[in-house]
């Protein structure tokens, strides 16, 4: 499951770099309102690569979960 382990060390990248345009936007919106803005917005789109990382994930373990039980009702028809 490379593709997954994969997709999760993308997701805690995001994560991370979300966390750190936060953290900015709180301590940039006193001073710089519209800069505190763009930062929250930065913020946002890294939780939404998150979201598509994270769609992508149950995708693939869907995926295996339907060729499993697919490949048990076949060797059942042949036992």
């Amino acid at each position: 499951m490379r593709k997954i382990k994969k997709l999760v060390g993308h997701m805690k990248d995001e994560l991370h770099d979300a966390e750190h345009y936060a953290r900015d936007a709180v301590s940039t919106k006193d001073e710089d309102r519209s800069l505190g803005d763009l930062y929250i917005q930065l913020a946002r789109e890294e939780l939404n690569h998150c979201h598509m990382e994270h769609d992508q994930v149950v995708r693939i373990i869907n995926e295996r979960r339907e060729a499993s039980e697919q490949l048990r009702e076949v060797m059942m028809q042949i036992w």
